[in-house]
């Protein structure tokens, strides 16, 4: 895993090899950016998918509404609330809501 700055360390190098070799493999700069920073989506993109992160984040969100939503409903009808889950607030509630 590349925490605590390493992908930016393991970015620098890939920019600093590609400057150094480029040339000579016939390959832009700009190129082994590109390179490295699909790389780096791609290992994120695998991680969240091997650990079901959809699951966690669905989980804190039914729980944070859970509460959420008994609150909003006991709210006089012309109260705006601020939440972050605004879009479910008035798709369950039909309450006025600001980001």
């Amino acid at each position: 895993m590349l925490g605590g700055g390493g992908a930016q360390r393991l970015a620098t190098a890939v920019a600093l090899e590609v400057e150094r070799h480029g040339a000579a493999a016939g390959v832009e700069p700009n190129e082994g950016l590109v390179v490295a920073a699909l790389g780096g989506y791609g290992y994120y993109e695998i991680r969240g998918f091997t650990g079901r992160w959809w699951e966690t984040q669905a989980q804190a969100i039914s729980a944070n509404f859970n509460e959420l939503l008994p609150v909003v409903a006991d709210l006089p009808a012309g109260a705006v609330v601020a939440t972050d889950d605004e879009a479910l607030v008035w798709l369950y509630a039909r309450r006025s809501t600001v980001p």
